[in-house]
């Protein structure tokens, strides 16, 4: 953690520590969106730096990992969801990616309303469907109802993502918590789109856009 990064594209030396806290300062005081926004890409950045292309398997680049996409939950609905996009894809594209540091980013792709879209929605099925034993109710319910509620459902391979959850004995516990879920996420024949649940942050501004 006491690794220098190049300043993330400045003029300076900072170690990844040193972003890390920045990042959690910016997401405790509810910074203004530019200071979050930039606190966020610079932590994002400096984890991915830690170790060269071929290394990001090493413990402390998934420690590191798990650290800013869990800060990152708390500010997730005022983050652009294409910036979500960018530093989930950032994170976990070639790292060494724990349960959860997973089962964060699909909260955070969930509650920027990145799922909204094939990218967004494409990447929270993926990781549902790599760590299908994993994602706690809470979180998966609402992804899944995000990912097959919104646009992006087709780019999710829904077929695939139904054999992960099957596979890992999750269909029951989906269908006792949100039986609507049941024919959409599982393929039945004649099932009806779901309709996405409204968010809970009612002075969040149109997609892509923060407070």
């Amino acid at each position: 953690m006491i690794q220098f990064t190049d300043g993330c594209g400045r003029d300076h030396h900072s170690s990844v520590a040193h972003h890390l806290i920045r990042m959690w300062l910016a997401v405790s005081l509810h910074a203004p969106a530019a200071e979050l926004i930039a606190a966020c890409n610079d932590a994002s950045s400096a984890v991915t730096d830690l170790a060269p292309f071929g290394e990001r398997t090493a413990p402390a680049v998934g420690d590191a990992t798990a650290m800013v996409l869990g800060t990152m939950r708390a500010a997730a609905h005022r983050l652009p969801s294409s910036e979500v996009c960018a530093m989930v894809h950032e994170l976990i594209n070639e790292g060494s990616v724990t349960p959860g540091a997973a089962i964060s980013a699909i909260h955070c792709l969930v509650a920027s309303r990145a799922t909204d879209d094939g990218y967004g929605a494409g990447l929270a099925a993926d990781l549902i469907r790599k760590h299908a034993h994993s994602v706690d109710a809470p979180v998966l319910v609402p992804a899944l109802r995000a990912i097959v509620g919104g646009d992006g459902a087709e780019h999710a391979d829904l077929p695939s993502l139904a054999v992960a959850l099957i596979e890992a004995g999750r269909r029951p516990e989906v269908e006792r918590a949100a039986p609507d879920l049941t024919g959409p996420s599982f393929g039945e024949p004649g099932s009806r789109p779901v309709q996405p649940m409204p968010q809970s942050h009612p002075h969040r501004h149109a997609r892509g856009c923060v407070e």
